[in-house]
């Protein structure tokens, strides 16, 4: 977006709103991410590397500028006290990755510290938020990402 800038304003915020976007699909701990923010603290760094893009012809200044911002926002994240993870982070980390049909147990593959119950409880609530849709009962239950969640 930033190099062939097709409007005549905003193609950054417009760059920046795709890229966020994309991110927070390709997985949800990226999704949280604010790209905005991130450019913003590096203002001054992000007009070079776009600049140096533009006399380049090419991007890799750009992109290697954003994927170094995002790299230290993720370290820095991982450098944070660990927050004990909900039963809404378990789910929608597993629907991300997800194979269909998938069981009880092999949501507990992913998390080998829930009990039996904690998953039944976790999986429920999925299906309740409209993430996850749920065929069969008791042992036989299976379970698929509700398409309109990918």
């Amino acid at each position: 977006m930033e190099l062939i800038h097709p409007f005549v304003d905003g193609n950054g915020r417009m760059g920046r709103l795709w890229q966020a976007l994309i991110l927070g699909q390709t997985h949800p701990s990226l999704a949280h991410l604010s790209i905005e923010t991130l450019v913003s603290a590096q203002q001054s760094g992000y007009y070079q590397a776009l600049a140096e893009s533009d006399r380049a012809g090419e991007s890799t200044s750009v992109l290697t500028f954003m994927l170094t911002l995002i790299r230290q926002a993720l370290e820095d994240e991982l450098k944070r006290p660990a927050r004990r993870a909900t039963a809404t982070d378990r789910l929608y980390d597993f629907a991300a990755t997800a194979r269909a049909p998938f069981s009880r147990r092999d949501y507990l593959a992913a998390h080998p510290n829930l009990s039996t119950a904690t998953a039944s409880r976790d999986l429920q609530l999925g299906v309740s938020l409209g993430l996850l849709v749920k065929r069969g009962e008791g042992n036989q239950s299976r379970y698929e990402v509700n398409p309109e969640h990918r």
